[in-house]
């Protein structure tokens, strides 16, 4: 509650704020020097949007991670080029440059995804065999591939090759988390009970 109140008048007062900040993807504890625009709240929680002149960017913080929060008195401008948009090219809430992604559905998925607008940059191609692909701009973030991982073996990423690999790699993390687990031969199964088609495909895999 502190840093939010800190920051909440770092924001109106356009003062800069040192902070230390431990990063998800790294797990390492950095410090960073920024200038805060705006909080936001956004799936869940509240996010620090700022300027970070070390990167010429802006980039999105959750203030949860915060760990250390000081405001210096020192008063920056507001930026003419942020604008109302301030996650233009992501899923989610994250910043990043926009990438060419394209994604085919399956035809079982093909009504759910037309039903709606996933992203303003979205072109959609329906294939004969009643299948979509779906392309995109927009940033190559942790909202991206959650998003194609929640639509399981209904969806394949067509391009950027670097991605078909994230998703696959967590495919397979997510299967090894599930095998070892489940012994269909246990002494104790009822023999009567036939397996799923996934049981029988990761049996086949043992």
């Amino acid at each position: 509650p502190a840093y939010l109140a800190r920051l909440t008048d770092a924001v109106l007062d356009h003062k800069r704020v040192v902070m230390r900040y431990e990063s998800f993807s790294s797990q390492a504890i950095k410090e960073y020097r920024i200038e805060p625009h705006r909080l936001l709240y956004g799936q869940g929680g509240l996010y620090l949007h700022a300027f970070v002149p070390l990167y010429g960017e802006m980039r999105t913080f959750a203030v949860e991670r915060i760990k250390h929060l000081s405001t210096l008195d020192e008063v920056f401008e507001a930026r003419a080029d942020v604008g109302s948009d301030v996650f233009p090219h992501s899923m989610g809430v994250y910043s990043g440059r926009p990438e060419h992604v394209v994604l085919e559905f399956t035809a079982k998925m093909a009504p759910y995804v037309l039903e709606r607008e996933w992203h303003h940059t979205q072109i959609v191609d329906r294939r004969p065999d009643g299948s979509v692909r779906l392309t995109l701009q927009v940033s190559v973030d942790w909202a991206l591939r959650n998003w194609i991982l929640s639509f399981g073996g209904d969806v394949r990423v067509v391009e950027p090759r670097p991605l078909a690999e994230q998703i696959l790699d967590q495919l397979e993390e997510a299967r090894r988390q599930y095998a070892p687990q489940l012994d269909f031969g246990a002494p104790d199964a009822p023999a009567s009970a036939p397996a799923s088609p996934a049981q029988r495909r990761l049996l086949r895999v043992k």
